[in-house]
Parts: structure tokens; C-alpha cells; sequence
């Protein structure tokens, strides 16, 4: 185990899919074997390079014991090689968990593959992780990949760390108008969003994301 450690760094993370059952006290789980058979058996081989020459160890590790076969798979099949790269760099490991345990699929995949690079690590980055939950599971397409190409990133860490969980799915529901969704995440003052997303009705917050003519 001890030299497995020592010459992962300066070869490949792939050999956290190898070693890694030698240095555990504990027998694989069959999710830990699941992910390591679409590590192996399923992932583009592009893809399945970034995961094991970028990622971090710790990150790599994470999301072999905690993911969800077939999010790990849309992860290592789906994704746009930097946003993969991204998502397991420099990240809050908890996040990364939640993005690969509780998303919707299509979601997921959207996450990973038109996010603008910047902001999807904002996203994975130390917010509150029933937050990052309501906007991976409960958005409507359309508006999440609003909050993630065209947010900036101080207004979308001041959406996904302060929001009331309600408020947040209703901002990335519709009737919410992707143009006014892109206006308050760029032209806000952090402040009064956080307000908004606080302290209004649903009602209220519909109508003032809402085009109405």
C-alpha cells in the first residue's frame, strides 16, 4: 500500500482504481466495484484519461466510493473534457459527492458539458450542499445553464450559499425568463439577491422573473 501511494503521483491517478482495495481494512462495496467496472469498462477513453492524469487523488477517490454507477458513467461518457477536468480540481469534496449522488441526469450532464469552466467550480465550491442539490435536481434545463455560462461568480456563490432552498427551485423554474434569470445574476448587488432569494414570497419572485408584456 505504502508503495502504491508513493509512485501514484509522479505515473498515473489510474492506479487509485488498482491500489486502492489494497490499502482499505474493509472489502469493496458492491457501489465501489460498480464504479470502478464504468471507470474501466465504459468511460471514453478521452474522458477516463483527464479523470486519472488531472484529477485530484482525493477527488478521484471520492468519486469512486460515493457515486452513483450511472451519474459516474454520464460523468465519464457525457462530459466536455476541461468541465470533467474542473469538476475534479479544487473543489469541495462534499460537493462533488452531492453532484454525483443526488442529480438528475440530464442535468448533470448539462453541467458538464456547456458550464462555463469558472463557474461550475464555483458551484462545486464550499456552498450549501441542499442547494446545490435543488439546482441539479430541480432546475429547468434551460435556466441552469443560464446561472452556470452567465452568472458571475460572486452573484452565483451569493445564490447557492445564502438562498432558501424553495426560492432557488423558483428562480430556475419557469415561468422565470432566462434574459431577466441572466440580468440578476449579473447586475445584482450581492446584498439585495441575497434578499430576494431570502425573504420573498414564491409568488412575488415568479412574478419579478417573469416577462411579462
Amino acid at each position: 500500500a505504502t508503495h502504491c501511494q508513493a509512485t501514484m503521483p509522479p505515473y498515473s491517478l489510474f492506479l487509485t482504481l488498482l491500489c486502492l482495495p489494497m490499502i482499505l481494512t474493509a472489502p469493496l462495496t458492491d457501489k465501489e466495484v460498480q464504479n470502478r467496472i464504468v471507470a474501466v469498462s465504459k468511460s471514453k477513453p478521452e474522458l477516463l484519461s483527464v479523470a486519472v492524469s488531472q484529477a485530484d487523488p482525493d477527488l478521484l477517490r471520492a468519486a469512486l466510493t460515493h457515486a452513483k454507477p450511472e451519474l459516474l458513467e454520464k460523468a465519464l461518457t457525457k462530459a466536455d473534457p476541461a468541465l470533467l477536468a474542473a469538476a475534479l480540481q479544487d473543489i469541495d469534496p462534499e460537493a462533488l459527492i452531492t453532484a454525483l449522488t443526488t442529480s438528475d441526469g440530464l442535468l448533470l450532464t448539462l453541467a458538464l458539458t456547456r458550464s462555463n469552466s469558472n463557474l461550475l467550480r464555483t458551484a462545486l465550491s464550499g456552498n450549501e450542499e441542499e442547494l446545490l442539490q435543488t439546482a441539479l435536481t430541480g432546475s429547468d434545463p434551460e435556466l441552469l445553464e443560464v446561472a452556470l455560462t452567465k452568472s458571475t461568480p460572486e452573484l452565483l456563490e451569493t445564490a447557492l450559499t445564502v438562498a432558501k432552498p424553495d426560492l432557488l427551485r423558483t428562480a430556475l423554474q419557469k415561468p422565470s425568463d432566462p434574459r431577466i434569470l441572466e440580468v440578476a445574476l449579473t447586475k445584482s448587488l450581492p446584498g439585495l439577491l441575497a434578499i430576494a432569494l431570502q425573504d420573498a414570497t414564491p409568488e412575488n419572485l415568479k412574478i419579478a422573473l417573469s416577462l411579462h408584456k
